[in-house]
């Protein structure tokens, strides 16, 4: 859970607590590393898992229809200066 947390660029309690619902509608599931009981790992259930397959349709649907609104080039740019604010070197800076 902790590498998924610092994927969300999230504290571990705020991930902890986010995933709450999708584990209360058995869409993840959290089970202990039998290596180190310790550490989580957070798992996709087969219902999460055609929830994201869903999810990723009705993503790519609205990306579409925003690179077309705001035109390809622009929405390259708009997603390299994204890239670079969620990068290790910018949180370094701060």
């Amino acid at each position: 859970m902790a590498n998924l947390a610092n994927h969300l660029l999230m504290d571990l309690s705020a991930t902890r607590h986010s995933l709450g619902p999708l584990i209360r509608d058995r869409l993840v599931r959290l089970r202990v590393d039998p290596k180190d009981r310790r550490v989580k790992r957070v798992t996709l259930t087969p219902s999460g898992t055609a929830k994201f397959k869903q999810a990723m349709q009705l993503w790519r649907t609205a990306q579409d229809r925003f690179e077309r609104a705001f035109g390809p080039a622009h929405a390259a740019q708009l997603r390299s200066e994204l890239s670079v604010l969620a990068s290790d070197e910018f949180k370094e800076a701060l």
